[in-house]
């Protein structure tokens, strides 16, 4: 089969994703054959006969969905623009990124230290392990609880009463 190009300029208003997966849902039903939608560079997605853990963002069989990238670039519109935007600056993706820019990386930690520390001091988590990366806030609230845990099976145990 010969590749197609779809949304071969990327426009943040066309869904082009939606539309070429659309089209190797109903190839795939027509020819019998498993359709792989690749994303080839930002944006611009191709039908392939060929899998290919980087690119590919779904698969179709018989017209059904037999796989679909749970990063699909990522899952939400935000998330597909940063990653474009690292792809633009020359980045593989966005985990690349953050390594090579650690300021990014101090955004994003503080920023989730600060927004999800209760929800993250209640995980089943030893303060060391999300003081090792860089939750210190979450951390802290994490020793509260276990303080207020102990201070809780003591007082449920009552005081100890010696016998002479």
């Amino acid at each position: 089969m010969k590749a197609k190009a779809v949304n071969e300029y990327w426009d943040p208003e066309d869904d082009g994703l939606s539309k070429i997966k659309m089209e190797a849902k109903e190839l795939s039903a027509e020819e019998g054959c498993v359709q792989h939608v690749n994303e080839i560079r930002p944006g611009v997605y191709r039908i392939e006969d060929w899998y290919d853990c980087d690119q590919t963002v779904a698969s179709y069989e018989n017209g059904n969905i037999i796989r679909e990238s749970l990063n699909e670039g990522f899952a939400t519109d935000e998330g597909r623009k940063i990653n474009q935007i690292a792809s633009i600056l020359g980045y593989d993706d966005f985990e690349e990124f953050i390594g090579d820019n650690p300021g990014c990386y101090q955004v994003i930690t503080e920023w989730v230290d600060e927004t999800f520390s209760d929800q993250l001091a209640e995980e089943d988590l030893q303060p060391e392990a999300l003081e090792n990366l860089d939750l210190y806030t979450a951390a802290e609230k994490s020793r509260e609880n276990e303080s207020s845990k102990d201070e809780e099976d003591k007082s449920r145990s009552g005081p100890s009463h010696s016998t002479r």
